[in-house]
């Protein structure tokens, strides 16, 4: 499996309301979900470095870059 492939599982693995969007509790769990738990603060941070359009979600696209 490359990587691209890799990232397209996981994403549709965290991404449980199938929005095509990770959220910031679907996010939560995704870090969670890879032995990293995290206090909310530090996953608002991720969540604001990889989105690159505001949305406060984060795109397949936004998680590519």
């Amino acid at each position: 499996m490359n990587l691209e492939t890799g990232i397209d599982n996981i994403f549709k693995q965290y991404d449980k309301d199938r929005s095509g969007m990770i959220t910031i509790n679907e996010l939560n769990s995704l870090c969670l979900g890879v032995g990293v738990p995290l206090e909310r603060k530090y996953t608002m941070r991720i969540m604001k470095s990889l989105d690159a359009d505001g949305s406060n979600t984060i795109s397949l696209e936004e998680l590519k870059l």
